[in-house]
């Protein structure tokens, strides 16, 4: 449908929530605000009993299989709050995702591609398209196979956090990845030749509408 925008589903980084990565992806949403309407929710794994400071999966699994033996990871609730974000806010075309948020949306688009026999996902998810800034490898789940669905790898070139290696290795579970190292380090960039590089990804899919 010409005119109209793409709608993304972004997932904040670790110990971050919704409204702190409203502000710091601020810049990227008024680059890209005339080809898309982003969706930002908070994961659903508070830690360290602060609110404000949530995950997508734990990082001491030991630690908080004492409290979920079930989904020590956490993975299977951060799953059930995309596929909650898909019923109530969706359908999206895409995800938006950061640091520890592009390790889960890598784990839920392998499931759709592969699915799991533990893990389960809302039949209503699907996208067509990712971009990762800052992607790591998630640590306690194994992504056999790339991933088919087209994907933008943005990495930082001084990360400290995610180092540029870490991000590459990263990036190499997706089929044909398309990858743009930015002058800067584990933050959402947009200015520059960045921004161009993200319209024109975002571009492909607004006219397949």
């Amino acid at each position: 449908m010409s005119g109209q925008k793409l709608r993304i589903l972004a997932l904040h980084g670790y110990q971050q929530d919704a409204a702190s990565f409203r502000s710091k992806c601020g810049a990227f949403r008024q680059k890209t605000k005339s080809l898309a309407d982003y969706v930002i929710i908070d994961a659903p794994l508070i830690i360290d009993g602060d609110s404000k400071k949530r995950g997508w999966l734990y990082e001491n699994v030991e630690a908080s299989a004492s409290d979920s033996p079930e989904d020590p990871t956490g993975l299977q609730s951060s799953l059930d709050a995309i596929g909650d974000a898909v019923v109530k806010e969706g359908p999206f075309d895409g995800i938006f995702a950061f640091s520890q948020g592009a390790s889960l949306a890598c784990l839920l688009l392998h499931f759709l591609e592969k699915p799991h026999p533990t893990y389960k996902l809302n039949p209503r998810v699907n996208f067509r398209f990712i971009v990762c800034v800052c992607g790591v490898e998630p640590r306690s789940h194994q992504v056999a196979t790339p991933i088919e669905i087209p994907s933008l790898h943005l990495i930082g070139k001084t990360d400290q956090v995610i180092s540029p290696e870490r991000a590459r290795a990263f990036s190499r579970l997706f089929k044909n990845p398309e990858i743009f190292e930015y002058d800067g380090g584990h933050h959402v960039p947009a200015s520059g030749e960045t921004g161009n590089i993200i319209r024109k990804f975002l571009t492909n899919f607004l006219t397949a509408k």
